[in-house]
């Protein structure tokens, strides 16, 4: 079976952390054509399982896009596109309280102006608390992400660039003049794979604007990212892992500190 991702279907998957002798959490993931939609927790004492709890973690627009979803503990992130679906305003709001705006400009196909705002994007008298010009390639990767000074939307402090190979980024070359070069493993990263079905490739990066233009150069930058299609040589020696013949991983086990994580995946 040597399937591209495009044609590899997911139908779920279960991560159980053992962190005490006797004590089990689980973390069920229920998607729905193939996208991320819900998480069903289980809290397992003595083999005891207590009452679950399931939570829909993505919503969806008629159309398939994301309306919004759950970012973390207590975050939501909403998503507003124009009537070509590109995205132009986000949301982000914490215990439903405080907000966080943004703004995106689509001068061209291949530049888009991220920008946090002092309210929501559609308000005519947002204003902008900064702009970061981000340049893509035509593959829907960011190649350059720089600050614009003087609202002219061309990035003139703080750029950094960015290079590609085979839909991992494999080199980062920050303002600071620091570059970093990643290596990876042939195992697909399951999670980042269903995160780019689900958001889409584009608005996915879009979204992410603040992590392209920052200075950190360690694994922060990296970490935050995440829009690789392969798990990083150093991260996939940490686990054990079964593969199938397409290099997606069907059960990966990590031990750290004494709690092992298990994380299963289900495929059609």
């Amino acid at each position: 079976m040597n399937q591209s991702s495009q044609e590899v279907l997911i139908t779920g998957y279960k991560i159980d952390i053992n962190s005490s002798p006797g004590y089990h959490f689980k973390t069920i993931g229920n998607l729905v054509n193939n996208k991320l939609f819900s998480e069903t927790y289980e809290d397992i004492l003595n083999g005891e399982v207590q009452v679950p709890i399931t939570e829909q973690i993505f919503f969806y627009n008629a159309n398939g896009t994301v309306n919004h979803y759950r970012d973390g503990v207590n975050r939501m992130v909403y998503l507003y596109y124009d009537d070509s679906q590109n995205l132009i305003g986000a949301e982000l709001t914490i215990n439903n309280l405080n907000a966080v705006y943004y703004r995106f400009r689509h001068l061209s196909a291949n530049r888009v102006l991220f920008e946090r705002t002092d309210s929501a994007y559609d308000d005519p008298n947002v204003v902008a608390y900064y702009t970061i010009v981000l340049q893509f390639n035509n593959n829907d990767d960011v190649i350059s992400a720089g600050i614009d000074t003087n609202s002219d939307d061309i990035a003139d402090y703080n750029i950094n660039t960015f290079q590609y190979a085979n839909d991992n980024l494999i080199s980062a070359v920050f303002w600071d003049g620091n570059i970093v070069n990643y290596n990876y493993s042939d195992i697909i990263d399951n999670f980042s794979y269903l995160r780019e079905i689900s958001i889409g490739k584009k608005t996915r990066r879009i979204i992410s604007g603040d992590c392209y233009h920052v200075l950190y150069s360690s694994d922060f930058f990296y970490r935050n990212l995440r829009v690789s299609r392969n798990i990083l040589e150093d991260e996939a020696a940490l686990s054990t892992f079964q593969i199938l013949p397409n290099n997606f991983y069907e059960l990966r086990t990590e031990i750290n500190n004494g709690q092992t994580t298990t994380t299963q995946f289900f495929f059609e």
